[in-house]
């Protein structure tokens, strides 16, 4: 088989040096090897080529990828997103309907406040005159309390309001207590303006007090008029109540069912008024 080799006009030879060669003989020997040395630095140049080319393309898909990888990352970074978004948008419709109905609950609970405010004072004011009207057991400081509670409840502040229902609530449950107080105890009363004397006292709760003095000559019971505390001018029947129940109480006696005085009630003055206008 025969092999034509075509050379580029670059290579082959031109007229003159064909001319040329065919005169030097020499020149003609190494015509040749410089034609196979072109041959070989052109194939270098388009191997060369070839590479560079690979290696762009190669640089090219690796770019390629990448960009593709962000492009996936950031997908799912949106897709994260709005989960996330979908989750507060939930959460915040759920807190929007909580603060509705605790908008709704805050509405009712201040126009029961109120409601139980105005019907606190009303209770309030009667306590204030029941306890002006009872005996003197702590009166001052259940009356100074119950003051201070009137104060709130009179207040416009919802808070205020709440605060003096508290109170006043407390103010139940320390009379409770002291409606169950029954003892004797040993005390310093003060008769008239200018007699003050040692004497023995029963507490009988919130209901009654009585007094016998040390030497038992005499006895009485106590009056809600702060100018007459204790009043010894009671009936003879009264008297022998009176010692009946210390003998009970000190354990002198057998215990018995004994009546006992009370202290007529100052009458109220509105009470009255109300009384005539019917």
């Amino acid at each position: 088989m025969a092999i034509v080799l075509v050379l580029p006009a670059s290579i082959s030879p031109s007229p003159q040096e064909e001319r040329s060669g065919a005169a030097d003989p020499a020149r003609q020997e190494t015509r040749p090897r410089t034609l196979g040395r072109r041959i070989r630095e052109r194939l270098d140049d388009r191997q060369a080529v070839r590479e560079k080319y690979r290696q762009a393309r190669e640089d090219h898909r690796r770019q390629l990828e990448a960009v593709e990888g962000q492009i996936s990352r950031l997908q799912g970074q949106v897709e994260r997103l709005r989960r996330e978004n979908r989750v507060a948008g939930e959460a915040l419709e759920r807190r929007s309907a909580e603060l509705e109905e605790r908008r709704s609950f805050t509405s009712s609970a201040q126009r029961d406040l109120a409601r139980l405010g105005d019907e606190g004072l009303v209770s309030l004011r009667a306590t204030l005159r029941r306890v002006g009207a009872g005996v003197p057991v702590l009166k001052a400081a259940r009356l100074s309390a119950l003051a201070r509670s009137a104060v709130s409840l009179e207040s416009e502040d919802p808070l205020e309001r709440a605060r003096g229902i508290e109170r006043f609530l407390s103010l139940f449950d320390e009379d409770l207590q002291l409606a169950r107080v029954r003892e004797v105890r040993s005390e310093l009363i003060a008769v008239s303006a200018d007699r003050r004397l040692h004497a023995r006292v029963v507490q009988l709760g919130l209901v009654n007090l009585l007094f016998a003095l040390e030497t038992g000559d005499e006895v009485g019971i106590a009056v809600p008029d702060p100018g007459e505390r204790w009043r010894s001018s009671i009936e003879a029947e009264e008297r022998e109540s009176i010692r009946a129940v210390f003998d009970i109480l000190e354990r002198r006696c057998v215990p018995e069912v004994t009546p006992v005085p009370f202290p007529a009630p100052r009458a109220d003055p509105k009470e009255s008024e109300g009384v005539k206008e019917r």
